[in-house]
Formats: structure tokens, sequence, C-alpha cells
């Protein structure tokens, strides 16, 4: 009994963090369980009674918000988990430690899974000479990316010259 008594008050008061961990209510309030009226750094909620309180949590608050990015590229990610503190509602969240980055969309943000997320090798480089007689010619315009790196890699084969190799600036240079 006393552990489902605590994790139910750990359940309600989720968000309420004192290091500056996002406190969402819907009517779009954030901030981090102290308010303009209370300055008691000790609060777990928040006591203010303003029209910052005043959502109605007639709704049965289903609709948590946007996931989002901090500063230091984690992503603060929102369950439907939530519940109805002083008629606002408070959702449950997890503070993600994104790998590579946090993106910030129009939507929900999100972390990237790889430094290759976003990145399309649809680009080949130009066939370039190496040498007096050999010719690089890159096979197609699809690449993949390096997942060490980030860089675009393409296919290519070697083409003997049999006379030489002619260069062309900003263009694919070919066997002469």
């Amino acid at each position: 009994m006393k552990t489902v008594l605590l994790v139910m008050a750990l359940v309600l008061f989720a968000g309420c963090a004192e290091d500056g961990s996002p406190l969402f209510e819907e009517d779009g309030g954030a901030d981090g369980g102290d308010s303009d009226s209370d300055t008691d750094s000790d609060s777990d909620t928040d006591t203010d009674t303003d029209e910052e309180y005043d959502t109605d949590c007639a709704d049965g608050c289903t609709d948590p918000p946007p996931d989002t990015c901090d500063e230091e590229g984690n992503l603060f990610q929102y369950s439907g988990a939530s519940s109805c503190i002083e008629n606002a509602c408070e959702y449950e969240y997890e503070t993600v430690a994104c790998g590579y980055d946090c993106v910030e969309v129009s939507g929900d943000d999100y972390c990237m899974d790889s430094i290759c997320d976003g990145v399309v090798c649809d680009e080949r480089p130009d066939d370039e000479c190496y040498g007096a007689y050999v010719l690089v010619v890159y096979i197609n315009n699809m690449g993949t990316c390096d997942p060490d790196t980030g860089e675009c890699s393409y296919n290519w084969d070697w083409e003997n010259c049999p006379d030489e190799c002619i260069v062309v600036s900003g263009a694919d240079d070919y066997c002469g």
C-alpha cells in the first residue's frame, strides 16, 4: 500500500521539479513549480490562483503538449498521462538525452537517432581525372551516409583513358 501511494505521489508531482524542467498546463503555463505570488522555493505545487490556473479540467486533460527541446539538447517527451491539480492540467513527461541532437520542428520536436538523420545523398560528385590516363566514374546519383562522419559517399569505378583524361571545370571530366 505504501508503494502504491508513493508511486501515485510521484505521478501527481511529475513535472514540478525545481531544476527548470517544464511544468506544462493546458493554458500554456510553464513555471517549474514557482509562481509570481508564491516565493517559497520548497513548494512542490503552485498555489497561485490567478488566471493561469483557471483552465477547466472538464475535458479530462487529454491534450498533452508537443514534445520540446531544451537548450542542452534534451527532449521533454510528454506522455498522455495527466492529472488535474488546482483546476489545471499537468502532464507527465520524460527527459530524454538525445544522442546526436534535438531537432526543433513545428509540432513535436524529436531526437535524431543518427548523425545521418535528414542527410540525403542524391548529388554525386563530378567524374574526375586521377592522373593523366585514369578517370574516376561515379556510378549513380544515390549515395550512402557514413554513420561516423555524416558525409555522403558514392560508388565509383576506374576507367582507363586510351589517350588522356580531360579536366573540365564544374562538370564531369572525361576520357579524350
